[in-house]
Formats: C-alpha cells, structure tokens, sequence
C-alpha cells in the first residue's frame, strides 16, 4: 500500500501540502519573498483563527496539528518566491 503522506499530489511534495497551500495560503497575495517559517506561522495562525475549544473538540486540533506536521513548507515556500520572481 502506498502512502500518501509521501507521494506527490498534483505537482505538490504531498496531499497535506497542496491542501495547506490550496486552502489556506492560495488566497493570500505575497509580494515580498517567504521562508518555510513564514508559510508555516500564517497557516497555523489562519487554520486555528476562530478555533475555539469544546467539549470533543480536542480531537480536531490534534488531528489538524497533525496534518500540518505533514506539510512540507519548503515546497510551498519555493514556490511562492518563484511564482513572486515571475511577476517582477
């Protein structure tokens, strides 16, 4: 069985990076250059803006701290400062 955390998905490292990048970061207009921390502290800040804790719902952030563990920011990174070098 192939596992999916490491296989390429759709010209991304893999699926949790091109969903971050796709549902979270895609939105975003960046004009000056990123780092992997940089890509990394805006998701985080804008998966868990309006989080708020319930009964259960300790579940859903485990499982979505988890998925970000997953995301290669490098890629996403990379990608945004050629995309940004395109432009200029």
């Amino acid at each position: 069985m192939e596992n999916n955390t490491t296989k390429r998905y759709r010209g991304w490292s893999n699926y949790a990076t091109f969903r971050v990048f796709h549902d979270v970061l895609s939105s975003f207009d960046f004009d000056d250059k990123v780092s992997a921390e940089d890509v990394r502290k805006i998701a985080l800040q804008n998966i868990f803006l309006d989080y708020e804790m319930k009964n259960g719902s300790h579940r859903v952030e485990e499982y979505a701290r988890i998925m970000m563990d997953l995301v290669d920011f490098d890629d996403i990174a990379e990608t945004i400062n050629a995309d940004i070098k395109n432009i200029k």
